[in-house]
């Protein structure tokens, strides 16, 4: 049976980027941030890092391992890979299936990043507040007609890249609109700096006592408890009536004390650095914040590197026999 020549990418970092497309989605730069903000910031992005490990690093490992033993779309991929008997190719079929459904939303939002970009272009939004924006996209979604002819020429447009092949069509317009989005994110990032209020976004989270004292709490029971499991509780109680009893007082007083050196030595250190940075930034607010930003991650570092430095001492000085 004759068998068609597939195209392969012509350079890895069209490859690159056109996996990078496929992988920052447009909830990524549309949802993401708002999802954040509401349940929980950090947290939120805590949990969502450790599921991106546990369950995206693995599927993506497939994907690329299915497609690159199989040389071909799911369904066929699954059928030339799979053992005979096996049932593998439903699996390739639920993936298009997949892939058919995601389309449905990701071509109407699409659509709308069109209508949002053609008012834009019109000045349809110069000058409006913030409700008056809303009924925009309130009036766009009370116009089936016009979502659908947004919806259709995204389709069209997607139709044509992908008639013109992989490295003609796919790859090339992957390399030239992955890279304009990546100087959009620089743009509006150093944008960022100069709006009203930043300085507030990038105070320093340690630059708090509370921040730094549970730190210092954590730090202190990590070390008695890797003390006891290191030299068992009575190997470990020892300890402090080394090298003779009259100086258990004293190691006593050094281990209360400990806790409160290590949270007011790196809050005094992180709050004085925050305070001068930002005095320079009101004195020099269009050229020195970004600099001073730069200045600043460097301290943290540097304060990062001694706190971790004491911890190591602490832990070392409880598991030495």
């Amino acid at each position: 049976m004759l068998r068609l020549k597939r195209e392969s990418f012509a350079s890895r970092i069209g490859f690159l980027m056109v996996s990078a497309g496929c992988a920052i989605g447009i909830g990524n730069v549309w949802r993401f941030p708002t999802v954040t903000g509401q349940y929980g910031g950090g947290v939120f992005v805590l949990f969502y890092l450790l599921f991106l490990v546990l369950m995206g690093a693995p599927v993506l490992t497939m994907e690329l391992a299915v497609g690159r033993a199989g040389h071909g779309s799911a369904g066929t991929a699954y059928r030339a890979l799979e053992p005979k008997g096996s049932k593998w190719h439903l699996h390739g079929w639920a993936c298009l299936i997949g892939c058919c459904v995601l389309m449905m939303y990701y071509t109407t939002v699409s659509g709308w990043m069109l209508a949002y970009f053609f008012r834009f272009v019109k000045g349809t939004f110069t000058g409006l507040t913030a409700d008056a924006v809303s009924g925009v996209y309130a009036d766009l979604l009370a116009d089936p007609f016009e979502q659908i002819v947004w919806m259709a020429i995204t389709v069209l447009l997607g139709f044509f890249v992908c008639s013109r092949g992989l490295q003609n069509g796919i790859e090339r317009i992957g390399k030239w609109m992955m890279g304009a989005l990546f100087v959009l994110i620089l743009v509006l990032a150093v944008h960022s700096f100069v709006l009203p209020g930043a300085g507030e976004v990038f105070t320093v989270p340690t630059a708090t006592l509370s921040v730094t004292a549970g730190l210092a709490i954590i730090a202190f029971c990590m070390t008695h408890t890797v003390g006891i499991q290191r030299r068992g509780l009575g190997g470990y109680l020892k300890s402090f009536i080394k090298p003779f009893l009259l100086m258990l007082p004293l190691n006593l007083i050094e281990q209360i004390v400990r806790p409160f050196s290590l949270a007011l030595r790196l809050y005094g250190n992180l709050y004085g650095e925050e305070m001068v940075t930002h005095e320079l930034g009101n004195l020099f607010p269009l050229v020195l914040p970004l600099l001073m930003q730069v200045l600043s991650l460097l301290f943290c570092l540097i304060q990062a590197i001694v706190f971790t430095m004491l911890l190591s001492i602490y832990i070392e000085e409880a598991i030495e026999e």
